[in-house]
């Protein structure tokens, strides 16, 4: 029993000791709070000050300054999050995760981001050079001042590298792999059902749009004419059902858009004659949140320059407020769902498959051998050809070879022109600035305190010449493609409308020659955008209060239809002698038609309507095409 207890008592110590170690760790990485660090570059001082929520106040007397100190702030808090999205971005990942992560690099290299990245460096201006250079040497600092490499890099046994300034536009690619469709999968998805459907059937299956859109700029759309048996009988078809179920991978309504909105509402219709801007940026849920709350002050001596006051969400790895307010204006964002990628049937020749049919005749691919840091392995290597249009990424249902034009594969369309958001001081400005601002482009919400309100696109849009973006061509010819940029004056935009109202959710926002120009790539059904627009016709002096209500509403509307159709269905007959569908009935019965995490009434009627869109799709595409490969409709 003795030895029993002194074993028993060393184990507790050494759990004791461990638990304190880990305490330490951990304690050790957490940032400084308190206190005066010494920052090598810094021409002033600067102040930074959390509130209570422990929201960063950056004050210095310019702004190379307050973006070394933004860099400390994110080296110290988030520089592990950083870390990701560069090295998701380059395909750097295998370096500091060994193996596992081989394949996504792989993936990943074929966009050669690390190097296009540093040609972007090479084509800023000064101040923006000044500025990555300042934010790369605040987050450096930010770590060496923590007694404990972040916790992370602990858990890993190694170290993190350090920050340069070609990682802050790395950062930015890894946006446009979240908010694009990087490798046109939809594209090629639609162009087997597009060859695999007759037109009548493709224009159900596919309708961009239908009653429940609210757009900006024109109306909602009918929904086209359910085939009839002359163009779809199913009963002909029974037969290939099973192969084609097996083919669907999902189908899935509504769970596969994240559901980001924004709206602001003019001066003429606030109860202070104020603008408001509403703005939520719903973006995958980690750990921590992508975004960062933070203000920046630049308030230099009397007379050396322009006081400024930024407050908002930033990225970090980057120094800029991605979407808040400069106390003239205040902007944000939602993603667009433009079709930003195309697909390139290439033509190859046949005496020699080293080289594709261009404009100017047979050329060869361009091959790129890259090596892969393995942690603990071997490096591993990774070869790519590229076009003049981007990477060769495989074939077609066909068996026809495709190249990818992506808008982040383009320097032009990756910039640093965020900053000039800063000083903008009106609605029109900020409208002119937007199509000059390289991100993936994005629904572009501003207000100003002059009572304005606007939209447009910000970011690069591709002029296309010669095709329907929706399914892969030939540019062979050089006739068809992407030719320039759209010029500014013909981006779609909205400035003080009649109603005084604007708003966004991930629907389509335009139709005409501007949808043709933003194209699609799986819009958002619209209800979302209408049950905002229809909250904010109904207020006549709206308040803060009246923002944030609408931002919370629960309420069900899309849903109710469906239960309304199943409580239908639920007749005494099909009840009888079933206690489940009684007892569904009586839940349905009394839903209030909210989504509350306590509603079950929401879930059934949700999942109904998941289930009847996949079982009727499923069967129309059974009986109506020809497939053979597996079809990815999530969204659809």
């Amino acid at each position: 029993m003795k030895r029993i207890a002194l074993i028993l008592t060393a184990g507790i110590f050494v759990l004791l000791a461990a638990a304190l170690a880990a305490y330490l760790t951990v304690y050790g990485s957490l940032p400084d709070l308190d206190g005066e660090i010494d920052i090598a570059g810094i021409s002033a001082p600067v102040t930074i000050e959390r509130d209570a929520f422990g929201v960063p106040t950056i004050r210095g007397s310019n702004r190379v300054d307050v973006s070394k100190a933004t860099g400390f702030v994110h080296g110290q808090e988030r520089f592990f999050q950083m870390d990701l999205m560069r090295r998701a971005a380059a395909g750097e990942l295998a370096a500091l995760m060994g193996s596992v992560a081989v394949g996504i690099d792989q993936q990943r290299r074929i966009h050669r981001f690390r190097t296009l990245a540093r040609e972007v460096i090479a084509n800023t201006s000064t101040l923006e050079r000044e500025l990555l250079q300042a934010y790369a040497e605040g987050v450096n600092a930010g770590l060496e001042a923590l007694s404990v490499v972040p916790f992370e890099y602990v858990l890993l046994q190694t170290n993190p590298e350090p920050w340069q300034p070609e990682d802050s536009v790395l950062t930015n690619f890894a946006m446009f792999f979240q908010l694009t469709d990087d490798d046109a999968s939809r594209e090629s998805d639609y162009a087997e059902i597009h060859d695999g459907l007759s037109e009548g059937i493709r224009d159900f299956v596919f309708a961009q749009g239908n009653e429940w859109d609210a757009p900006l700029l024109g109306e909602a759309w009918e929904v086209p004419a359910i085939p009839s048996p002359a163009l779809c009988d199913l009963r002909a078809e029974t037969t290939r059902f099973g192969r084609i179920t097996a083919a669907m991978v999902e189908v899935q309504p509504d769970g596969a858009i994240n559901g980001s909105n924004a709206w602001a509402v003019a001066g003429a219709r606030t109860e202070t004659g104020q603008a408001i801007m509403a703005n939520d940026m719903h973006l995958d849920l980690n750990v921590p949140n992508i975004w960062y709350r933070a203000r920046l002050l630049v308030d230099p001596p009397l007379g050396q320059g322009e006081t400024l006051d930024l407050s908002g969400l930033m990225l970090p790895g980057t120094p800029f407020v991605v979407a808040g307010s400069n106390t003239s204006i205040a902007w944000g964002f939602t993603n667009s769902r433009g079709d930003w990628s195309d697909l390139i049937l290439l033509e190859q020749d046949p005496d020699d498959p080293n080289t594709y049919l261009t404009p100017d005749g047979y050329q060869p691919f361009e091959v790129y051998d890259e090596v892969i840091e393995v942690r603990g392995s071997d490096p591993a290597t990774t070869t790519s050809r590229w076009t003049r249009w981007g990477p060769v990424v495989g074939e077609d249902h066909r068996g026809r070879a495709l190249a990818l034009r992506w808008l982040a594969h383009l320097p032009e369309a990756v910039n640093l022109k965020m900053l000039d958001l800063e000083r903008t001081r009106s609605v029109e400005e900020a409208i002119g600035i937007a199509p000059r601002i390289g991100i993936p482009p994005q629904n572009f919400m501003v207000a100003d305190t002059e009572g304005s309100i606007g939209w447009t696109i910000m970011g690069r849009i591709p002029r296309r010449i010669g095709y329907d973006s929706a399914v892969p061509a030939s540019w062979a010819d050089g006739e068809t493609g992407w030719q320039g940029w759209l010029a500014p004056d013909a981006y779609p935009s909205v400035i003080n409308p009649g109603s005084g109202l604007v708003w966004t959710a991930n629907a389509r926002v335009t139709d005409g020659e501007a949808l043709r120009h933003i194209g699609a790539s799986g819009y958002a059904l619209g209800a979302r955008a209408r049950q905002i627009r229809d909250g904010l016709a109904s207020l006549q002096q709206a308040s803060l209060d009246n923002m944030l209500a609408i931002q919370l509403d629960d309420r069900a509307v899309l849903q109710q239809r469906w239960r309304d159709l199943l409580l239908d269905a639920l007749t005494d007959e099909a009840v009888s002698g079933n206690p489940l569908r009684s007892e569904l009935r009586e839940i349905l019965g009394g839903w209030e038609g909210r989504a509350g995490v306590e509603s079950i009434g929401y879930r059934m009627t949700r999942e109904f309507r998941r289930r009847v869109h996949g079982e009727v799709l499923t069967h129309l595409l059974a009986g109506c095409g020809d497939f053979t490969a597996p079809i990815r409709l999530a969204g659809a």
